[in-house]
């Protein structure tokens, strides 16, 4: 189930990827003044992701981290710096009151957004250091909500509930927005080879693919892309699907198996100190567990809810444009 769950996770993570990196530059190329089709654009960055997720595995991708942390600083402070120069002009932003599908939708893209769980292990199996994990883990969301909040909270106060799932889309047009969608692609390719990493090795490890670079590491990774190439345009979207992937099995990931497991190992019997939870952790664990698993599932049925309903979009291939 866990390994379920982290493949469904990752693969979910990289279909994003590619139709977000794809509005970016689908809007970047439009604004330049030629129109190509955005599901064209999604072939055209499907190809061009292929030869960077031939890499091994993450200890060889280091410089591929740096590149995306640096974009997206850059472009986070990019996205402030306009919103607030928007406010100048912008209309009264409209909050309209909280309802339930919303309110869960945005459950899951939070989930989303800090459900970095499926990969943590395979970083730590190429750290120099592995015992450190958990100080990089800290150092790491600290960055995460020092990036996250100031956007989500001007785009918020500015935009009001005309923000659009892709933020970049309300920036005015100018140099900034442009620099942003740049920066933010590069980062959405730097990050699509780190995720769909951990996939390709469980998947090569199946059916025993040798782990240095040869032609079966090729054609593994290459029909696998055309796996997510194929969903991208069959649901040419990334909302509802990021809210889908948050709600479900990234909650599994980060709310339910982390304390069941806990449990599991406090309970083993073994030549070591054994491990008493107090009360207070298992209260603790349990309420995180029930948290997780009514507001998992809420997401989940409001993510499904939104696909087949009002955000329901035709597949590529049936309507080309």
């Amino acid at each position: 189930i866990v390994s379920l769950s982290i493949n469904l996770t990752l693969f979910g993570v990289a279909v994003v990827y590619l139709l977000l990196a794809s509005e970016n530059l689908h809007q970047l190329v439009k604004n330049a003044g030629k129109d190509i089709s955005f599901c064209i654009w999604i072939l055209i960055i499907a190809a061009v992701l292929c030869p960077p997720s031939m890499l091994g595995t993450p200890s060889d991708m280091w410089l591929v981290a740096v590149g995306a942390i640096v974009s997206t600083s850059a472009a986070c402070i990019i996205i402030v710096a306009n919103a607030v120069m928007d406010s100048a002009d912008a209309p009264p932003a409209h909050h309209p009151p909280l309802d339930a599908i919303n309110s869960f939708m945005a459950f899951g893209t939070i989930c989303f957004a800090f459900g970095g769980h499926p990969i943590f292990l395979t970083l730590q199996a190429d750290m120099k250091e592995p015992q450190k994990l958990g100080k990089a883990l800290i150092f790491s969301y600290i960055i995460l909500l020092v990036m996250y909040l100031p956007v989500a909270i001007s785009g918020y106060v500015v935009y009001g509930d005309n923000a659009k799932d892709n933020i970049l889309l309300n920036l005015s047009e100018g140099p900034m927005q442009y620099i942003v969608e740049i920066l933010i692609t590069l980062h959405l390719f730097f990050g699509f080879a780190i995720v769909v990493n951990p996939v390709c090795q469980e998947v090569e490890e199946l059916v025993g693919i040798p782990t240095h670079f040869t032609y079966k590491r090729a054609i593994s990774r290459s029909l696998l892309l055309v796996m997510v190439l194929f969903v991208a345009e069959s649901i040419p979207q990334f909302g509802a699907i990021l809210s889908l992937i948050g709600g479900s099995t990234s909650t599994l990931l980060a709310f339910i198996f982390p304390p069941v497991f806990y449990f599991k190992l406090c309970s083993m019997k073994g030549n070591w100190e054994q491990i008493t939870p107090p009360l207070l952790q298992k209260v603790s664990c349990l309420g995180i567990m029930l948290a997780g698993l009514v507001a998992g599932v809420a997401a989940t049925y409001a993510a499904v809810d939104v696909l087949a309903t009002s955000s329901f979009s035709t597949p590529c291939y049936v309507d080309f444009r």
